[in-house]
Protein backbone atom coordinates (compact mmCIF):
# COMPACT_ATOMS: atom_id res chain seq x y z
CA UNK A 1 0.00 0.00 0.00
CA UNK A 2 0.73 3.76 -0.19
CA UNK A 3 3.13 5.42 2.42
CA UNK A 4 -0.11 8.02 2.32
CA UNK A 5 -3.49 8.76 1.37
CA UNK A 6 -3.50 10.08 -1.98
CA UNK A 7 -6.26 12.23 -1.17
CA UNK A 8 -3.70 14.40 0.27
CA UNK A 9 -1.96 15.49 -3.18
CA UNK A 10 -3.47 17.78 -6.08
CA UNK A 11 -4.42 15.70 -9.25
CA UNK A 12 -4.08 12.23 -7.69
CA UNK A 13 -6.69 9.93 -8.45
CA UNK A 14 -6.92 6.41 -6.90
CA UNK A 15 -7.98 4.83 -10.78
CA UNK A 16 -4.31 6.12 -12.56
CA UNK A 17 -0.91 5.28 -11.71
CA UNK A 18 0.58 8.51 -11.25
CA UNK A 19 4.52 7.43 -12.37
CA UNK A 20 5.45 11.09 -13.29
CA UNK A 21 7.34 12.07 -10.72
CA UNK A 22 10.86 12.24 -12.56
CA UNK A 23 9.45 14.99 -14.57
CA UNK A 24 7.08 16.61 -12.10
CA UNK A 25 5.75 15.72 -8.46
CA UNK A 26 2.57 15.72 -6.89
CA UNK A 27 2.09 18.52 -4.56
CA UNK A 28 0.34 18.17 -1.63
CA UNK A 29 -3.47 20.26 -0.93
CA UNK A 30 -1.82 21.85 1.90
CA UNK A 31 0.81 23.80 -0.73
CA UNK A 32 -2.79 25.92 -1.71
CA UNK A 33 -3.22 27.17 2.31
CA UNK A 34 0.77 27.77 2.52
CA UNK A 35 0.51 29.93 -1.13
CA UNK A 36 -2.38 31.92 0.29
CA UNK A 37 -0.47 32.69 3.23
CA UNK A 38 1.99 33.65 1.71
CA UNK A 39 0.09 36.87 -0.55
CA UNK A 40 -1.55 37.72 3.41
CA UNK A 41 1.88 37.95 4.41
CA UNK A 42 3.44 39.91 1.56
CA UNK A 43 0.40 42.77 1.91
CA UNK A 44 1.93 43.24 5.57
CA UNK A 45 3.86 46.39 5.71
CA UNK A 46 5.05 45.86 9.57
CA UNK A 47 5.67 42.16 9.73
CA UNK A 48 5.21 40.47 6.21
CA UNK A 49 9.01 40.48 5.61
CA UNK A 50 9.59 39.23 9.39
CA UNK A 51 7.08 36.20 8.50
CA UNK A 52 9.10 35.42 4.92
CA UNK A 53 12.17 35.53 6.96
CA UNK A 54 10.66 32.72 9.36
CA UNK A 55 9.35 30.59 7.06
CA UNK A 56 12.31 30.88 4.96
CA UNK A 57 14.66 29.76 7.85
CA UNK A 58 12.17 27.03 8.51
CA UNK A 59 12.92 25.86 4.73
CA UNK A 60 16.56 25.68 5.28
CA UNK A 61 16.35 24.02 8.51
CA UNK A 62 14.23 21.02 6.66
CA UNK A 63 16.79 20.99 3.91
CA UNK A 64 19.60 20.39 6.04
CA UNK A 65 17.95 18.00 7.40
CA UNK A 66 17.65 16.13 4.17
CA UNK A 67 21.46 17.00 3.64
CA UNK A 68 22.80 16.18 7.07
CA UNK A 69 23.76 19.43 6.95
CA UNK A 70 22.84 22.81 8.93
CA UNK A 71 20.70 25.55 7.83
CA UNK A 72 24.15 27.71 7.19
CA UNK A 73 24.80 25.21 4.16
CA UNK A 74 21.40 25.58 2.28
CA UNK A 75 21.34 28.46 -0.73
CA UNK A 76 17.85 29.00 -1.81
CA UNK A 77 18.54 29.20 -5.50
CA UNK A 78 15.93 29.32 -8.25
CA UNK A 79 17.11 26.09 -9.81
CA UNK A 80 19.38 23.08 -10.02
CA UNK A 81 21.07 24.32 -13.19
CA UNK A 82 22.08 28.29 -11.96
CA UNK A 83 23.47 25.99 -8.57
CA UNK A 84 25.52 23.72 -11.37
CA UNK A 85 26.60 27.21 -13.18
CA UNK A 86 27.44 28.65 -10.25
CA UNK A 87 29.90 25.94 -8.81
CA UNK A 88 31.94 25.92 -12.27
CA UNK A 89 32.00 29.57 -11.91
CA UNK A 90 33.65 29.41 -8.49
CA UNK A 91 37.08 27.51 -10.54
CA UNK A 92 40.03 29.55 -11.99
CA UNK A 93 40.39 27.30 -15.25
CA UNK A 94 43.41 26.97 -16.66
CA UNK A 95 44.95 25.72 -19.41
CA UNK A 96 45.34 22.04 -19.09
CA UNK A 97 42.98 21.41 -16.22
CA UNK A 98 40.10 18.94 -16.76
CA UNK A 99 36.65 18.00 -15.80
CA UNK A 100 35.43 14.60 -15.09
CA UNK A 101 32.18 13.74 -16.07
CA UNK A 102 29.77 10.63 -16.61
CA UNK A 103 28.24 9.81 -20.01
CA UNK A 104 25.65 11.64 -21.57
CA UNK A 105 23.82 9.16 -22.28
CA UNK A 106 23.59 8.64 -18.78
CA UNK A 107 24.12 12.54 -17.39
CA UNK A 108 21.25 15.84 -17.29
CA UNK A 109 22.74 17.93 -20.08
CA UNK A 110 22.77 20.56 -17.63
CA UNK A 111 25.22 19.44 -15.74
CA UNK A 112 27.87 19.17 -18.79
CA UNK A 113 27.06 22.26 -20.98
CA UNK A 114 29.18 24.57 -19.03
CA UNK A 115 32.07 22.39 -19.36
CA UNK A 116 31.38 22.17 -22.88
CA UNK A 117 31.66 26.00 -23.22
CA UNK A 118 35.02 26.16 -21.10
CA UNK A 119 35.78 23.94 -23.98
CA UNK A 120 34.95 25.93 -27.10
CA UNK A 121 36.69 29.14 -25.39
CA UNK A 122 39.85 27.25 -24.23
CA UNK A 123 42.27 24.56 -23.37
CA UNK A 124 40.24 23.13 -20.74
CA UNK A 125 39.62 18.91 -21.21
CA UNK A 126 36.11 16.91 -20.54
CA UNK A 127 36.66 13.32 -19.71
CA UNK A 128 33.82 11.72 -20.41
CA UNK A 129 33.39 7.75 -17.90
CA UNK A 130 31.36 5.88 -20.35
CA UNK A 131 28.98 2.91 -18.70
CA UNK A 132 29.14 -0.71 -18.88
CA UNK A 133 25.63 -2.50 -19.80
CA UNK A 134 24.54 0.83 -17.89
CA UNK A 135 26.70 0.63 -14.79
CA UNK A 136 29.25 3.46 -13.54
CA UNK A 137 31.42 2.08 -10.89
CA UNK A 138 33.73 4.67 -8.17
CA UNK A 139 36.83 3.08 -9.76
CA UNK A 140 35.47 4.13 -12.83
CA UNK A 141 34.63 7.61 -12.18
CA UNK A 142 38.17 8.15 -9.80
CA UNK A 143 40.13 6.62 -12.65
CA UNK A 144 40.00 9.29 -14.98
CA UNK A 145 41.28 11.55 -12.09
CA UNK A 146 44.23 13.25 -11.86
CA UNK A 147 46.56 15.90 -10.44
CA UNK A 148 44.71 18.39 -13.19
CA UNK A 149 41.22 17.76 -12.12
CA UNK A 150 39.68 20.71 -11.12
CA UNK A 151 35.97 19.75 -10.81
CA UNK A 152 34.08 16.31 -10.59
CA UNK A 153 30.52 16.84 -11.21
CA UNK A 154 27.96 14.06 -11.54
CA UNK A 155 24.30 13.15 -10.65
CA UNK A 156 23.15 10.92 -7.65
CA UNK A 157 20.70 9.19 -9.68
CA UNK A 158 20.66 9.18 -13.49
CA UNK A 159 17.73 11.14 -14.59
CA UNK A 160 17.62 8.66 -17.78
CA UNK A 161 18.13 5.27 -16.16
CA UNK A 162 17.56 5.54 -12.50
CA UNK A 163 21.47 4.49 -11.73
CA UNK A 164 22.33 5.18 -8.25
CA UNK A 165 26.21 6.10 -7.94
CA UNK A 166 27.89 5.52 -4.76
CA UNK A 167 28.74 9.41 -4.21
CA UNK A 168 29.91 7.93 -0.58
CA UNK A 169 33.09 6.35 -2.08
CA UNK A 170 33.80 8.75 -4.74
CA UNK A 171 33.40 11.84 -2.40
CA UNK A 172 36.27 9.81 0.55
CA UNK A 173 38.40 9.06 -2.44
CA UNK A 174 38.43 12.93 -3.53
CA UNK A 175 38.46 14.91 -0.28
CA UNK A 176 42.66 15.32 -0.32
CA UNK A 177 43.08 16.03 -3.91
CA UNK A 178 42.35 19.40 -4.76
CA UNK A 179 39.04 18.55 -6.86
CA UNK A 180 35.60 19.80 -6.36
CA UNK A 181 33.37 17.16 -5.91
CA UNK A 182 29.81 18.38 -7.16
CA UNK A 183 26.63 16.43 -6.96
CA UNK A 184 23.35 17.23 -8.77
CA UNK A 185 20.65 15.40 -6.50
CA UNK A 186 18.04 15.86 -8.35
CA UNK A 187 16.53 12.47 -8.84
CA UNK A 188 17.07 11.51 -4.92
CA UNK A 189 16.46 14.65 -2.64
CA UNK A 190 12.85 13.33 -1.00
CA UNK A 191 13.06 10.52 -2.10
CA UNK A 192 16.32 8.06 -0.79
CA UNK A 193 18.76 8.97 1.55
CA UNK A 194 21.64 11.74 0.12
CA UNK A 195 24.76 11.30 1.75
CA UNK A 196 25.68 14.97 0.85
CA UNK A 197 28.68 15.66 3.71
CA UNK A 198 30.41 13.31 1.27
CA UNK A 199 29.90 16.35 -1.41
CA UNK A 200 31.58 19.91 -1.43
CA UNK A 201 28.75 20.97 -3.33
CA UNK A 202 24.95 18.93 -4.22
CA UNK A 203 22.16 20.95 -6.08
CA UNK A 204 18.69 20.15 -7.17
CA UNK A 205 15.07 21.22 -8.08
CA UNK A 206 11.80 21.63 -5.72
CA UNK A 207 9.30 20.39 -8.54
CA UNK A 208 9.82 16.68 -8.32
CA UNK A 209 10.79 14.09 -5.57
CA UNK A 210 10.57 17.34 -2.90
CA UNK A 211 6.66 17.37 -3.50
CA UNK A 212 7.02 21.14 -4.30
CA UNK A 213 6.78 23.34 -7.52
CA UNK A 214 9.62 24.69 -9.22
CA UNK A 215 10.72 27.87 -8.23
CA UNK A 216 13.65 26.23 -5.43
CA UNK A 217 16.89 25.05 -6.40
CA UNK A 218 18.56 24.19 -3.23
CA UNK A 219 22.52 24.54 -3.04
CA UNK A 220 24.70 22.74 -0.27
CA UNK A 221 27.89 24.18 0.61
CA UNK A 222 29.97 21.51 2.30
CA UNK A 223 31.51 24.19 4.38
CA UNK A 224 33.98 22.13 6.18
CA UNK A 225 35.20 20.24 3.32
CA UNK A 226 35.75 23.23 1.20
CA UNK A 227 35.49 26.14 3.15
CA UNK A 228 37.19 29.53 1.19
CA UNK A 229 34.81 29.57 -2.30
CA UNK A 230 33.83 33.28 -3.51
CA UNK A 231 30.88 33.43 -5.56
CA UNK A 232 31.21 34.78 -9.11
CA UNK A 233 27.85 36.85 -8.62
CA UNK A 234 27.14 39.37 -6.65
CA UNK A 235 24.17 41.27 -4.95
CA UNK A 236 22.17 43.07 -2.43
CA UNK A 237 21.22 39.74 -0.78
CA UNK A 238 24.47 38.04 -1.01
CA UNK A 239 26.18 40.38 1.29
CA UNK A 240 26.12 41.14 5.22
CA UNK A 241 25.30 44.67 4.59
CA UNK A 242 24.13 46.33 1.12
CA UNK A 243 25.09 49.72 2.08
CA UNK A 244 28.61 48.70 3.50
CA UNK A 245 31.68 49.57 1.09
CA UNK A 246 33.83 47.81 1.74
CA UNK A 247 31.21 44.87 1.98
CA UNK A 248 31.64 42.07 3.29
CA UNK A 249 29.75 38.18 2.07
CA UNK A 250 27.75 36.89 3.89
CA UNK A 251 29.38 33.55 6.12
CA UNK A 252 27.39 31.02 5.35
CA UNK A 253 25.73 29.44 2.40
CA UNK A 254 23.54 32.99 1.74
CA UNK A 255 26.31 34.28 -0.28
CA UNK A 256 25.11 32.37 -2.89
CA UNK A 257 21.37 33.82 -3.08
CA UNK A 258 22.22 37.09 -5.27
CA UNK A 259 18.39 39.11 -4.79
CA UNK A 260 15.35 38.40 -3.67
CA UNK A 261 14.24 34.65 -3.31
CA UNK A 262 11.14 32.92 -5.02
CA UNK A 263 8.88 33.58 -1.25
CA UNK A 264 5.76 31.55 -3.13
CA UNK A 265 7.77 28.46 -4.32
CA UNK A 266 9.48 28.56 -0.73
CA UNK A 267 6.35 28.77 1.15
CA UNK A 268 4.56 25.80 -0.83
CA UNK A 269 7.70 23.73 -0.52
CA UNK A 270 7.27 23.89 3.27
CA UNK A 271 4.17 21.72 2.80
CA UNK A 272 5.91 19.17 0.58
CA UNK A 273 8.70 18.74 3.17
CA UNK A 274 6.05 18.64 6.09
CA UNK A 275 5.08 15.13 4.05
CA UNK A 276 8.24 14.26 3.43
CA UNK A 277 9.23 14.40 7.27
CA UNK A 278 6.42 12.99 8.59
CA UNK A 279 6.85 9.70 6.54
CA UNK A 280 10.76 9.74 7.05
CA UNK A 281 13.04 9.39 4.30
CA UNK A 282 14.67 5.68 5.37
CA UNK A 283 10.56 4.74 4.78
CA UNK A 284 10.17 6.31 2.04
CA UNK A 285 13.49 4.78 0.50
CA UNK A 286 13.03 1.13 1.40
CA UNK A 287 9.31 1.83 -0.62
CA UNK A 288 9.99 2.66 -3.68
CA UNK A 289 13.06 0.53 -4.15
CA UNK A 290 10.63 -2.41 -3.20
CA UNK A 291 8.19 -0.77 -6.22
CA UNK A 292 10.93 -0.88 -8.20
CA UNK A 293 12.14 -4.33 -8.08
CA UNK A 294 8.45 -5.47 -8.20
CA UNK A 295 8.14 -4.19 -11.44
CA UNK A 296 11.57 -5.43 -12.94
CA UNK A 297 10.65 -9.03 -11.78
CA UNK A 298 7.48 -8.55 -14.32
CA UNK A 299 8.99 -6.41 -17.05
CA UNK A 300 11.20 -9.74 -17.44
CA UNK A 301 8.12 -11.25 -19.27
CA UNK A 302 8.13 -8.56 -21.99
CA UNK A 303 10.56 -8.14 -24.87
CA UNK A 304 12.12 -4.67 -23.31
CA UNK A 305 15.70 -3.34 -23.37
CA UNK A 306 15.82 -2.72 -19.15
CA UNK A 307 18.44 -0.11 -18.27
CA UNK A 308 17.75 0.41 -14.48
CA UNK A 309 19.91 -1.70 -12.42
CA UNK A 310 18.44 -4.57 -10.37
CA UNK A 311 20.49 -4.58 -7.65
CA UNK A 312 18.38 -2.76 -5.02
CA UNK A 313 21.41 -0.50 -4.08
CA UNK A 314 22.17 0.64 -7.59
CA UNK A 315 19.05 2.39 -7.85
CA UNK A 316 15.95 4.15 -6.39
CA UNK A 317 12.84 5.44 -7.46
CA UNK A 318 12.95 5.10 -11.24
CA UNK A 319 12.79 1.85 -13.58
CA UNK A 320 13.96 2.78 -17.27
CA UNK A 321 13.63 0.92 -20.48
CA UNK A 322 14.59 1.85 -23.99
CA UNK A 323 11.85 2.80 -26.57
CA UNK A 324 12.42 4.22 -29.86
CA UNK A 325 9.14 5.43 -30.06
CA UNK A 326 9.01 6.32 -26.10
CA UNK A 327 6.51 9.79 -27.04
CA UNK A 328 3.86 7.86 -28.77
CA UNK A 329 4.27 4.80 -26.31
CA UNK A 330 3.73 7.39 -22.96
CA UNK A 331 0.75 8.38 -25.08
CA UNK A 332 -1.13 4.78 -25.66
CA UNK A 333 0.07 4.25 -21.36
CA UNK A 334 -1.84 7.25 -20.08
CA UNK A 335 -5.05 6.22 -22.18
CA UNK A 336 -4.83 3.50 -19.99
CA UNK A 337 -4.33 6.14 -16.77
CA UNK A 338 -1.15 5.07 -16.43
CA UNK A 339 1.15 8.06 -16.55
CA UNK A 340 5.37 8.17 -17.42
CA UNK A 341 7.82 9.69 -19.02
CA UNK A 342 7.97 8.99 -22.81
CA UNK A 343 11.50 10.93 -23.56
CA UNK A 344 15.24 10.61 -24.81
CA UNK A 345 14.68 7.33 -26.15
CA UNK A 346 13.28 5.64 -22.81
CA UNK A 347 9.90 4.93 -21.09
CA UNK A 348 10.77 6.01 -16.91
CA UNK A 349 8.43 5.00 -14.44
CA UNK A 350 8.94 6.77 -11.22
CA UNK A 351 7.69 5.49 -7.81
CA UNK A 352 6.98 7.68 -4.32
CA UNK A 353 6.03 7.56 -1.60
CA UNK A 354 1.86 7.89 -3.07
CA UNK A 355 2.42 5.01 -5.56
CA UNK A 356 1.48 1.06 -4.51
CA UNK A 357 1.50 -2.35 -5.98
CA UNK A 358 -1.93 -1.54 -7.82
CA UNK A 359 0.18 1.37 -9.76
CA UNK A 360 2.58 -1.30 -10.65
CA UNK A 361 -0.21 -3.99 -11.48
CA UNK A 362 -1.75 -0.83 -13.96
CA UNK A 363 1.31 -0.41 -15.80
CA UNK A 364 2.34 -4.11 -16.89
CA UNK A 365 -1.39 -4.82 -17.61
CA UNK A 366 -1.09 -1.11 -19.77
CA UNK A 367 1.72 -3.02 -21.50
CA UNK A 368 0.54 -6.18 -22.19
CA UNK A 369 -2.78 -4.47 -24.13
CA UNK A 370 -0.40 -2.05 -25.96
CA UNK A 371 1.63 -5.12 -26.88
CA UNK A 372 -1.59 -7.13 -27.75
CA UNK A 373 -2.84 -4.38 -30.12
CA UNK A 374 0.23 -3.46 -31.81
Amino acid sequence: MALTDRARFIGAHDDQAFLFTGAEGLVPTTAIAASETYYRHKTDPVSGRLRHAEVGARLRQQLASLHGGTSEDIALLGNASQGISAIYALIDWQPGDNIVLVSSDLEFPSVGLPARKLVAGGDVEVRVVNHSDWIVTPDDVLGAVDERTRLVFASHVSYRTGLRLDIETIGAALRDTGAIFAVDATQSLGVISVPATSCDFVVSTSGKWMLGPYGVGPLYWNRERLPNVEPADIGWYSVVDDLANPYDLKPDAGRFEVGSLDWPAIYALNAGLDVIEEIGVDAIEAHVVKLGGDLLDQLREFDLDVITPEDPALRAGIVSWLDDAAPATAASLAEHGVYVTGSSGRIRAAFHLYNDERDVERLVTALSRIQRSS
